[in-house]
Order: structure tokens, then sequence, then C-alpha cells
């Protein structure tokens, strides 16, 4: 009985974010919780694709536009960027985080308010 282990490389790894456009380039990458901060050198408008799963909630910032997350060959995600950006940044923020603050300040405000209440009450 033989055990044998296969080892598959890729010869040629696509970047974990590239344009479709040769003549356009990402010429620096920087990685923070929930973000992602790209220099660019783009010569035209193009598809920005990031090799990371497509889930809703990501979002490509600059020049105070917003473009949201779409699927890339029904998996990876894509950006169409009208302009020629020198610096995006993705962002992630699903909706839910936006409520969840919310309520947690809801919860903080009133248990404040109850803290208070009960003071003034065994002071009198």
């Amino acid at each position: 009985h033989q055990n044998t282990i296969s080892i598959w490389e890729n010869p040629d790894p696509l970047p974990f974010v590239n344009f479709l456009k040769k003549e356009n380039k990402i010429t620096s990458i920087k990685f923070k919780p929930g973000e992602i901060e790209l220099e660019l050198d783009m010569k035209s408008p193009d598809r920005l694709i990031v090799r990371q799963s497509c889930y809703p909630g990501w979002t490509l910032m600059y020049d105070d536009i917003a473009i949201p997350a779409t699927k890339y060959q029904d998996l990876v995600q894509d950006y169409v960027i009208p302009g020629t950006p020198s610096k995006v940044t993705i962002v992630y923020q699903p909706e839910y985080y936006r409520s969840t603050w919310l309520l947690s300040m809801i919860g903080v405000s009133i248990l404040i308010l109850h803290h208070l209440l009960l003071f003034r009450k065994t002071k009198d």
C-alpha cells in the first residue's frame, strides 16, 4: 500500500488586484483592517479586479465617489472606475454596521439615563 501526495502549482498566478487594461497599473497596496488603499497610475477608465470574495458591503471610494463591488466571473470583486484617480480606498462597511452602532448608542443612552434617575431618587 503506497501513499502518494500530488502537489499542484499554478505557474502563472494572477495578482491579488489588477486592471483589465495593461496600460493601467497599481503602484502601491496597503492593507488595513476592513480597508485596502491603492495608489494607481491610470491612463484611462478601467475595471479593477480584486481577488477576494464579493460580499455585500465592499465599496471603492475616491473623490467623494462610492462604487459598490459587483461580481467578476461570479466570484471576485469588480469595480468599474469611470475616471483616472491616483488613489482609491476599498472599504468594508456592511449595512448592519451602521444599525448595530445606532442600537449600541441608544442602549448606552438608556443606561446612562437610568443611572442618573436612580442616583437622583437615592439622593432624595
